[in-house]
């Protein structure tokens, strides 16, 4: 790791002492099979997105509806396939797209060059919105909430119609609400922010939509030029919080060490089978969400929940998970650790919603079998 990554390790670790007081809730998983050996930090993000089958309704998702009839639809497709296999390995989706020109900015930072797989992990965490998307070339950004970070791509046709990608950059959310490039790196505003956690993350969402939706909007043309170069800051803040936050999901699934591990993938199955004896044990009796509640969750919703985010002082781990097909959508957990590991809180929460907890009926659309 390199050495301008190791001030963020510490201000996470100092971070997460204040978790109690934001109210946090989080939740758990049990990791996927491993596809070869070593490590696969792709395992520890959502799973892999799957394109609805014909006759099949799509679950609410976190992708723009783009004007523009099929042209639209097919910037979609096109742009979700990117991220799908971007989320599995970058360089796989920038030869599909043809896009390793447009992308120099990233595969030549040494972020990628010594751990490609946290920027996987960056992919597979992201939420995707169309911007322009009635022009001739519309863009899409890759926003990352717990991140703060998007990374803007510009989108033209081929000669066949094949939408690809003509151009891409870094930036900080942050930068895109300011109107201008930072100057020094920052954590996220939501980590910083006296609000809850929650609250602070949903106020940072709706503060990047709302400046995208301003700068990008559907029927505009927005000249690409001023977007064009990659934030430095912007590589110095993902590429190290992207390999941390990736470092520590393998090591909450994974190590003996973690104290919470066997805890987490118990809580995860029974969440995923709608074990409501289980969750009744596991989940204190005063949390803000019952255990019924929580297994009367949509299946489509609550089996596919795998952490996104960690953090930990020592005490307690947090843990933020979601489902790739609506990140917008996500749990917190809280675990205490001493004297002995427990589930200290559990809720949903929606990116989006004014209020701060989801009603369980609301979460992607509803229970399906």
């Amino acid at each position: 790791m390199y050495l301008r990554w190791m001030g963020f390790t510490a201000a996470l670790a100092g971070l997460a002492a204040g978790l109690a007081a934001w109210g946090c809730q989080e939740e758990s998983w049990s990791p996927p099979e491993r596809s070869h050996a070593g490590r696969d930090y792709t395992n520890f993000a959502p799973p892999p997105i799957v394109m609805p089958e014909p006759g099949f309704p799509q679950p609410p998702g976190d992708t723009a509806s783009p004007a523009g009839g099929s042209q639209a639809v097919d910037l979609v497709k096109a742009a979700t396939l990117f991220r799908i296999l971007a989320a599995g390995d970058v360089q796989d989706a920038l030869d599909t797209f043809e896009a390793r020109p447009q992308f120099e900015f990233l595969t030549a930072d040494p972020s990628y060059r010594e751990t490609p797989d946290a920027w996987a992990f960056f992919f597979a965490t992201t939420i995707i919105v169309a911007g322009n998307s009635a022009a001739a070339e519309p863009t899409v950004a890759y926003y990352n909430p717990f991140l703060d970070a998007a990374v803007l791509t510009r989108w033209t046709l081929r000669a066949d119609g094949e939408p690809r990608i003509a151009g891409a950059s870094l930036r900080l959310g942050s930068e895109l609400i300011q109107g201008g490039l930072a100057a020094t790196p920052a954590l996220p505003p939501w980590m910083t922010a006296g609000d809850s956690a929650p609250q602070s993350l949903r106020n940072q969402y709706r503060a990047f939509m709302d400046a995208f939706g301003a700068q990008f909007p559907p029927q505009g043309r927005t000249p690409w030029a001023a977007y064009a170069h990659t934030s430095q800051t912007a590589m110095e803040v993902v590429g190290g919080m992207s390999l941390i936050q990736a470092e520590s999901l393998y090591v909450l699934a994974n190590s003996d060490e973690c104290p919470v591990r066997s805890l987490l993938r118990e809580f995860h199955t029974a969440l995923a089978a709608a074990d409501k004896a289980k969750l009744s044990r596991l989940v204190p009796q005063d949390n803000s969400m019952s255990a019924e509640a929580l297994a009367a969750l949509p299946t489509l919703f609550r089996a596919h929940l795998c952490p996104v985010y960690t953090l930990t002082d020592g005490k307690r781990v947090v843990v933020f998970v979601g489902d790739s097909r609506a990140l917008r959508f996500y749990g917190l957990v809280q675990y205490e650790v001493e004297p002995a590991a427990r589930i200290k809180s559990v809720a949903i929460f929606d990116l989006a919603a004014q209020d701060s907890v989801v009603a369980a009926a609301a979460v992607v659309g509803g229970p399906r079998p």
